[in-house]
């Protein structure tokens, strides 16, 4: 029911930089959105390391940041090197590059159990944010793809050849049919379709399908 922290994840570009970290593209799917609830995304032009780390320092980060108020059925891609917080009032998917390097720069004010202040990395993030790609994450309804990995909307009718990895999520109810027979999903629900399941046809409703690429 809290902001998350505002944070930026590594391109392989400042991960060479640094000298380590793992690179991270992301990608949401919007399951749930509370009336109100909104998220940030993105920086506005004008933008700088200076500029950055005084904003950090001095609470003002949230004025350079797009605020978005995307709606269920929304996927919005986060690619390495934008800034980003996830408000309140969200139930998301997130699909992202295997990578755990995540650099926190700012925490609105808050402490860890310890009660002190949880740590910062004002300088990496500094350093991993693209100042030239100003501009927010446009919401697609449709599809969004990563560097590796891709995920879309399929619908009645749909299918997708064998592959080495497909995952089937439902965000409502929805039938799966193969070579193997049908397989009903609920709200929830996650398949792993192996490659002996050959083609997978959406039989009915709709459901995401993330896919490597």
């Amino acid at each position: 029911h809290d902001w998350l922290s505002v944070q930026v994840h590594p391109s392989a570009e400042a991960c060479a930089r640094l000298g380590h970290g793992t690179a991270k593209t992301e990608a949401w799917y919007v399951a749930h959105a509370e009336a109100g609830a909104v998220l940030l995304a993105g920086h506005y032009p004008g933008l700088d390391p200076a500029t950055l780390r005084l904003a950090a320092q001095g609470g003002t980060l949230r004025k350079w940041l797009y605020e978005l108020a995307p709606r269920p059925g929304d996927m919005l891609l986060v690619v390495a090197g934008t800034l980003h917080a996830v408000g309140p009032g969200f139930l998301l998917l997130e699909v992202q590059e295997p990578s755990d390097t995540t650099y926190r720069l700012y925490d609105w004010g808050r402490h860890g159990l310890d009660g002190q202040p949880r740590p910062l990395h004002v300088e990496e993030a500094v350093a991993s944010l693209a100042y030239e790609r100003a501009g927010p994450p446009r919401a697609s309804r449709h599809e969004v793809a990563g560097p590796r990995f891709a995920m879309r909307i399929m619908h009645t009718g749909a299918e997708t050849a064998p592959g080495p990895l497909r995952v089937w999520a439902a965000d409502r109810g929805a039938v799966l049919e193969s070579e193997r027979g049908e397989t009903p999903l609920r709200a929830g629900d996650v398949v792993v379709a192996e490659t002996a399941d050959g083609v997978v046809r959406v039989k009915s409703g709709a459901c995401l399908l993330l896919s490597e690429v």
